[in-house]
């Protein structure tokens, strides 16, 4: 039977959930990935935080069955001081009992693209992880013809301490050389004295923080454009992990700060650094343990590479023995602040994709790769 993509325009949370655990059981049973429970309400929470526009999140039926999702997270895009508007591949499922072949899963992804279409999209992107979907890139490589234009985008990560690597090790089961191996890699440094304060952000520093990431479009060719409105609408949907159920983890990590948070660092009654994060728990084989993912960071261009790094050793000392591991997405501009914090690869190859779609779009390639950027969910095409 065909596959047919239908707009979730009132996705039911409980089904939604039971498919998305469904298939990252699965994922953690044959490739060993840990995961975010998706919960009802943390699905709530990942579909809001992709689509502004329900109308651009699609359920994968077969007849009257839902067997899986796809989406695209449209968002205003600064290429070279042009506009656009690009679209990421994200939120992609399928259920693992309805196991498609490629000639399918070609067909299902054509679907989409002619679905974007429909939006005035400049350009679609898509990033994938290329030992746990390498048929899905390939059928966009050379299926699909989207162009690859950078080798990877994988995040960093930040191991907390032997600690947090001995709580890995036990919640994993990974075996004692990978974890002093990892022990090496998870030193923690001091936090520097830096002039000014570090506080959490108040609605009068929207503006100042918002001018902050779109002052990368200066020394970045491909950046998103931030509004007020675009960041309020990521604080109130981020504003939902706040509420989540954490009763049981918190009897095993009492003092880490679960939820949401938005940090500034204002010195001379200056705001010259944002720090946008979240603290969650990720499911491995022996048990839960907590994740900070900083989403978002942003400097003052004046700033140097020793005061950038300052205050994210600052930062992620915060939750020194409240979590193991910090993941971050970085602007590629502070690349050599993010290294010299202690932040590492993830060792995971993820290509990056695109696809024009407008003569707008095609100015992409222009650039023979495009190595930096700073775009969100580069790493989300599949939950």
């Amino acid at each position: 039977m065909d596959l047919k993509l239908k707009p979730l325009t009132n996705p039911d949370w409980d089904e939604l959930s039971a498919l998305y655990m469904k298939v990252l059981r699965y994922k953690s049973e044959t490739l060993d990935e840990d995961y975010v429970p998706f919960t009802p309400a943390y699905t709530k929470y990942a579909t809001e935080i992709n689509f502004s526009n329900l109308q651009t999140f699609f359920g994968i039926y077969s007849g009257e069955n839902l067997v899986g999702t796809i989406g695209g997270t449209i968002i205003p895009i600064s290429f070279q001081d042009v506009e656009l508007v690009g679209s990421a591949i994200t939120s992609y499922a399928i259920d693992p009992d309805f196991p498609l072949d490629r000639e399918k899963k070609k067909n299902l992804f054509q679907q989409f693209v002619n679905k974007i279409k429909e939006f005035d999209v400049d350009f679609i992107w898509v990033a994938i992880i290329k030992d746990v979907n390498s048929e899905e890139m390939k059928i966009f490589k050379e299926d699909l013809e989207f162009v690859r234009v950078s080798k990877n985008v994988e995040n960093l990560v930040k191991l907390l301490g032997s600690e947090g690597v001995d709580i890995l090790r036990q919640k994993k089961k990974m075996n004692i050389v990978l974890a002093q191996l990892a022990k090496t890699m998870a030193g923690m440094k001091d936090p520097p004295e830096l002039e000014g304060v570090i506080r959490d952000a108040i609605p009068e520093d929207f503006p100042k923080i918002v001018e902050l990431f779109n002052n990368y479009s200066t020394k970045l060719p491909l950046t998103q454009i931030w509004t007020l409105e675009s960041l309020q609408r990521y604080l109130d949907v981020t504003s939902q992990l706040d509420s989540l159920d954490y009763s049981i983890i918190k009897k095993e990590f009492p003092g880490t700060p679960f939820g949401r948070h938005t940090k500034v660092w204002e010195r001379d009654q200056k705001i010259i650094a944002a720090l946008l994060y979240r603290v969650v728990f990720v499911r491995f084989k022996n048990g839960d343990a907590p994740f900070g993912f900083w989403d978002y960071v942003a400097f003052s261009q004046d700033l140097d590479v020793e005061e950038k790094k300052a205050f994210l050793i600052t930062m992620y000392n915060e939750l020194y023995h409240k979590a193991i591991i910090i993941n971050v997405f970085l602007p590629y501009y502070d690349y050599k602040a993010i290294d010299k914090a202690g932040f590492m690869s993830e060792r995971r190859k993820t290509p990056f994709f695109i696809l024009p779609l407008t003569e707008k779009g095609q100015k992409l390639l222009e650039l023979e790769r495009i190595t930096k950027f700073y775009l969100p969910t580069l790493t989300d095409f599949a939950i």
